[in-house]
């Protein structure tokens, strides 16, 4: 068998042993496929470029995974010094060294790693070359968030609660999310989940973030094929299905400033991306009816509404809000825990809430959706007293 037979032979099996949560197992069946591919690049005549770019990339990123840091980043630097790489490679290779030093400085900082990572792709609209609207961008990364923290509790079997730490606390205890800058060609970013390194004996280990991006991008599927049983079977508890539904829904675009959003694994082919555009987003909203009834009020409803003004709040850690109506009337909202994801990032924003009171408190409106409002200024169509 050729060596590089043999080095494909074994990366399958590090794959099917990474798979299967044998992370040891696999890294070392990575080491010995990245060990043999580095001494056939060594025996490549010098006239065959391409072949040695290839393998060299190959070798230095298969170590890597062998999570042989200091042999990759040997491997990298000693290939960029020629003048023979390819520049294909050579980009490769640099974005290579900075993912090992970023390696290398979270681990420095209490984290196993960068951890895995999910996509979040925007198009269309206003989006331009590595440039966004700053609020659109940062609404979107900030529900991201809330979808990635929301989706590692329920993968972690937590009890449904508020969460109420902000982006930079972690999401989920023993995690922590670190953004990219965007990528060039439209604008992507890029949400790393890494794992804190456990500093006391843990009761059961935490699942890893692999498994949670896995959750997200699997979860988004579901819900972008209105799969109702799927999410069902998928995210059993129905408070965590309602959190999670509403946090998909809050992500899609509307049309006026952003096109189309993808959600992929960032190890993933493009081809692999679920893809959101304004059209499925009344479908989306059906299909929280669906699987998510309303979140629980005070009895029967008295009044029904619809608001459209700036979201403020007047206390978050008791979601305790006021939405500004367009006509300037102030009016109070109690945001119950499974809006509680999807509000957090709408703060400050021009609103549209749709709200009921109970039967015996007029005063009071309990917010069922709440979105992005489109158009221009209007007051909203609440009912009178």
């Amino acid at each position: 068998m050729s060596v590089y037979h043999q080095s494909q032979e074994l990366i399958a099996q590090a794959e099917t042993r990474l798979a299967g949560g044998h992370v040891e197992e696999a890294r070392a069946l990575f080491r010995e496929a990245g060990m043999a591919q580095r001494g056939m690049v060594a025996t490549l005549p010098q006239g065959r470029v391409r072949t040695k770019s290839v393998f060299t990339l190959s070798a230095a990123t298969l170590l890597f995974r062998a999570d042989e840091l200091d042999s990759a980043a040997a491997l990298a630097y000693e290939a960029l010094a020629q003048g023979w790489l390819e520049p294909y490679t050579r980009k490769r290779l640099e974005e290579l060294v900075a993912r090992i030093w970023n390696e290398r400085r979270c681990r420095e900082a209490g984290l196993e790693g960068t951890g895995d990572a999910i996509s979040v792709v925007l198009f269309g609209g206003s989006i331009l070359h590595r440039l966004a609207p700053l609020d659109s961008v940062d609404t979107i990364v900030r529900t991201a968030v809330n979808y990635i923290r929301r989706m590692g509790a329920w993968c972690n079997r937590k009890p449904f609660a508020r969460l109420v730490r902000g982006i930079g606390d972690g999401v989920e205890e023993g995690y922590r999310p670190l953004l990219s800058e965007p990528v060039a060609g439209s604008y992507r970013i890029d949400i790393h989940l890494a794992q804190l390194q456990p500093t006391l004996p843990l009761d059961g280990a935490p699942v890893s973030p692999s498994q949670i991006v896995d959750g997200c991008v699997t979860f988004a599927g579901m819900v972008r094929q209105a799969d109702a049983q799927g999410i069902a079977g998928f995210v059993e508890d129905e408070r965590y299905r309602g959190a999670l539904v509403r946090l998909v829904k809050a992500m899609i675009p509307d049309g006026s400033r952003i096109g189309e959003i993808e959600i992929r694994r960032h190890s993933a082919q493009k081809e692999d991306a679920v893809r959101f555009t304004p059209e499925l987003r009344d479908g989306v909203k059906r299909l929280v009816t669906a699987v998510a009834p309303s979140p629980p009020g005070e009895g029967p409803r008295s009044q029904e509404g619809v608001f459209v003004g700036v979201l403020r709040a007047v206390d978050l850690d008791s979601a305790d809000l006021r939405i500004v109506c367009d006509d300037g009337r102030p009016v109070p909202l109690q945001i119950p825990d499974e809006l509680y994801d999807v509000v957090g990032p709408l703060l400050n924003r021009r609103v549209q809430v749709a709200a009921r009171t109970p039967k015996r408190r007029r005063d009071k409106w309990i917010a069922e959706d709440v979105e992005v409002a489109t158009g221009g200024p209007n007051e909203g169509s609440p009912p009178g007293p």
